[in-house]
């Protein structure tokens, strides 16, 4: 059975609404979850650079890492939502796609920033906690 790890940003209010809708739907248990804010997760997962994982969302899929919009894909597939995700996949709608994600993991803080204004929820990204140590644009 195809596993997927998801290391994400647990201070991020966007990054946890998609990860608890995940949770939800993945009823195979195909998939875990792992917050990039834990003190061990350099240990439990020494193959995950945090400081780039910060920037792009990282997952392992079956022993392998992946990036970006594959992690994204993946997830979804994995709980029946691959006719959502498919054009990710697809030759002509891919390179768009990539600089989507790309547009978005770059200032994932201030959307969530203007997210949680419109919410009502907590945004720890405005605090700096999760802010990226690098200013380099995640490349995928």
């Amino acid at each position: 059975m195809t596993s997927l790890t998801i290391f994400y940003d647990g201070q991020c209010p966007l990054c946890t609404r998609e990860i608890n809708a995940l949770r939800a739907r993945d009823n195979k248990a195909a998939m875990t979850f792992e917050d990039l804010h834990q003190v061990e997760l350099t240990e439990k997962y020494p193959m995950i650079q945090k400081d780039q994982a910060f920037q792009m969302i990282h997952g392992i899929l079956d022993g392998k890492v992946i990036k970006g919009i594959d992690v994204n894909y993946h997830a979804w597939r994995l709980v029946g939502k691959e006719k959502w995700v498919s054009p990710l996949q697809w030759r002509l709608t891919r390179p768009l796609a990539k600089l989507g994600y790309r547009f978005f993991a770059r200032y994932r803080h201030q959307i969530s920033s203007v997210y949680s204004k419109i919410t009502g929820e907590e945004c720890g990204c405005s605090t700096g906690l999760s802010q990226p140590t690098s200013k380099q644009q995640p490349k995928e």
